[in-house]
């Protein structure tokens, strides 16, 4: 913990000539762990480097929604690579923040000029806002210094400036040194002071040798926060000859501490707007420019602190309070999608979402099929959130549900107990049961001792009789092998997300990329233990049983089970009806939403008032 916040630090590396930066090197099934137990909702990437590649690929397995937050130009990288290559190095950074902003829901600036630099990277036209880092009004202000300048070793009575800032190429502190000699022909008591660390800082040292004002400048390099704050407090004027700077935090520093600034006019830097009647520009680089422009204040008691008075009053616009607000309202209109729909978890065992029930309105219960999630049914709940009560759950073994070591645990009957205990505990009385493939048999299971809540079946791509036909005969034995070789393998209980099929709309029923991604999602035991379990029972037995309204879909071109087994299926199921989808396959859920949600709203509205 660290100031109350949870931190999760991993293997790093040091960055050369960062000042003390690390790229972290988490794996993506760390960051996923962190987030499931974390239930975290939104993963906000503030720099796009090694961790944010990690944590994007982690968030979107789980289906979280992802901010972007924009506090990266090529200039702040790459301003100390041989000119002939920077406009190389531009823009493969410019593509790589492509494609970090085009996995975001959101994009966040912290300035309107980064937006007009950055937003052009935002290929999905992602909604942005401009919001502040902030000022933190309570602790940045006028106060008084103590014992600094002693401790500093800064002449009291001298006329101080100050810069804050990483001693980098893209802040030009070179130009401050410069800028001393002309300085101190006029004010001969200016002592400059600057507060930051960096590789530069050995050839800074020299350059203030060499130029006869190493007397005038003071390095006070890496200090603590509270000495920052007396720093700002120290000085006269504060200055920022930045070369790129998507807003300068120490400019707004420096103003919340009354201050008159000096700031370098470079179009790439945000910070030359911070300046309106509360200091000056400079040309960019130019040193004789900056020294006009100090001693313009160093000679002006009254015109210090007029300019001073305007910092405190613009600094109000920055405060923090007023940045968090807007925050969270991007975080909230992120969530937008789900509002309606929250997750939730039951005994810490299977991961299930629902919208706000109404007593006056249905209820329809989602059950996916062998090794996919409830992502399967995310169209679904866009379609139908406003209409009816929703409950969408994860089985056990897939999705963010626990996972089970051994075979026994994926009987059918286990999956059946789970959908008993999700409706009783939210008191669901009544309901529409909307199965898939595999849990059309969880589907039978339950009505076998619990007919009296299932008002309407649904059945979609089901696999009946699958057990006693000739590819179950041949699989049956392999299958059996096969987990008895898993009991042997490792076994690791963390899940691993869930898949978004809407990158696999179009995919056949023997994809690879898709059926691959769902093995690995679930797991090897998860997916062979429930997959075996498929082939053991038909259920048929339990089909002339039925005595609610029942609609079967079937595709046409399903490959995997037959669509005349959906045909007998009918024929056994009293009160049914049946809608074979034309030109699609197994994978009806995500492959025909259009024709899946139309037949199950016509056959609710047919049979509305059996329900």
């Amino acid at each position: 913990l660290h100031d109350g916040v949870k931190a999760y630090r991993y293997r790093s590396l040091p960055i050369p000539k960062s000042g003390g930066w690390y790229l972290a090197f988490p794996t993506v099934g760390e960051l996923k762990k962190v987030f499931i137990e974390e239930k975290v909702d939104i993963v906000h990437i503030l720099l796009p480097m090694s961790g944010a590649i990690v944590a994007i690929k982690a968030a979107r397995a789980l289906g979280i929604k992802i901010v972007a937050h924009s506090h990266s130009q090529p200039e702040n990288l790459f301003m100390d690579m041989p000119k002939i290559i920077q406009p190389t190095l531009h823009n493969l950074w410019n593509k790589y923040l492509t494609w970090i902003y085009s996995k975001a829901e959101s994009v966040i600036y912290p300035s309107e000029m980064a937006r007009s630099l950055l937003h052009n990277l935002s290929p999905g036209g992602q909604p942005s806002t401009v919001i502040s880092n902030g000022i933190n009004l309570d602790e940045f202000k006028k106060k008084d210094i103590g014992d600094f300048c002693t401790r500093f070793n800064i002449p009291e009575k001298s006329l101080k400036l100050l810069f804050v800032g990483r001693l980098f190429p893209e802040k030009s502190v070179h130009t401050l040194i410069e800028a001393m000699p002309e300085i101190i022909k006029i004010q001969k008591d200016t002592h400059l002071m600057l507060a930051g660390s960096g590789f530069l800082r050995p050839k800074l040292e020299k350059l203030a040798l060499k130029l006869g004002v190493a007397s005038h400048v003071t390095f006070l390099g890496f200090v603590s926060e509270d000495d920052k704050i007396l720093a700002y407090n120290a000085c006269d004027i504060f200055l920022l000859p930045s070369l790129a700077e998507l807003e300068g935090m120490a400019v707004l520093e420096a103003m919340a501490c009354g201050k008159p600034i000096i700031i370098s006019d470079t179009e790439m830097s945000a910070s030359r707007y911070f300046v309106d009647g509360n200091g000056f520009l400079f040309k960019t680089s130019d040193h004789l420019s900056l020294s006009r422009e100090i001693l313009k204040l160093a000679t002006n008691p009254e015109l210090r602190k007029s300019m001073g008075e305007a910092s405190l009053k613009k600094i109000k616009d920055y405060d923090i309070n007023k940045s968090v607000s807007l925050l969270e309202e991007v975080y909230y209109s992120a969530l937008g999608n789900n509002k309606k729909v929250q997750e939730y978890i039951l005994n810490n065992e299977i991961s299930y979402r629902k919208n706000k029930f109404n007593s006056e309105r249905l209820t329809l219960v989602f059950i996916h099929g062998v090794s996919g999630s409830s992502s399967a049914w995310l169209p679904y709940e866009k379609i139908f959130e406003n209409k009816y009560n929703l409950l969408v759950y994860d089985m056990r073994g897939h999705g963010l549900s626990k996972k089970f070591l051994n075979y026994s645990d994926y009987e059918v009957r286990n999956f059946a107990k789970d959908l008993e205990q999700l409706v009783s505990h939210l008191q669901i009385s009544k309901f529409i049961l909307i199965s898939n493939s595999f849990a059309c048999l969880i589907a039978l299971e339950y009505l076998k001792s619990h007919r009296d809540t299932v008002v309407g079946n649904i059945f979609t791509s089901p696999e009946i009789y699958l057990a006693e036909s000739p590819q179950a005969k041949i699989m049956r034995p392999a299958l059996s092998i096969f987990a008895s070789i898993l009991k042997l393998l490792p076994f690791n209980p963390t899940p691993r997300g869930r898949v978004d099929y809407q990158k696999y709309i179009g995919s056949t029923d023997w994809d690879i990329d898709r059926n691959w991604a769902d093995i690995r999602n679930t797991l090897m035991h998860s997916h062979f233990y429930t997959l075996r379990q498929s082939l053991n029972l038909g259920m048929e037995y339990a089909l002339d049983k039925i005595n609610v309204p029942t609609l079967i879909i079937h595709g046409e071109k399903d490959t995997m089970v037959s669509p005349q087994n959906a045909l007998k299926m009918s024929e056994s199921v009293k009160n049914s009806e049946i809608v074979i989808i034309p030109n699609v396959d197994h994978n009806t859920a995500h492959n025909a939403v259009s024709q899946m949600s139309s037949a199950i709203e016509a056959f609710i509205q047919k049979n509305k008032a059996k329900f």
